[in-house]
């Protein structure tokens, strides 16, 4: 993976994490989630705060991983594999990020890649 989109990608997370922790709602979907009350969500983000900003990008990047673990073995027990198994990846990863047109273009060359 391109490591300057990889880093793009992980900037978008951490901040939208942040406007997470400050607005009280996160999105799944176009479905609106908010489940937690103002006060805990102040106490969350005033202890979030008290880490530096390595810190917090640290646990950012480890949650990514974590959720990107969860997806490929979801993606593994559906019985993807190989080539198809990236694409699934890719696909659940930047669907949102990318005109289809350029979603397909970029499955095409992952399909012609040898990795």
């Amino acid at each position: 993976m391109d490591v300057t989109i990889f880093f793009q990608n992980a900037t978008k997370i951490f901040a939208t994490v942040g406007e997470s922790i400050r607005s009280n709602s996160l999105t799944w979907g176009n479905t609106l989630m908010n489940d937690t009350s103002p006060d805990m969500a102040a106490k969350i983000q005033a202890l979030y705060m008290q880490r530096s900003g390595e810190e917090r990008m640290r646990m950012c990047l480890d949650m990514f991983d974590f959720a990107r673990q969860l997806m490929v073995a979801n993606l593994q027990a559906q019985g993807f594999e190989g080539v198809e198994l990236r694409k699934q990846i890719f696909l659940r990863t930047y669907r949102d990020d990318f005109p289809k047109d350029v979603l397909d273009k970029i499955c095409q060359k992952i399909g012609d890649s040898r990795y």
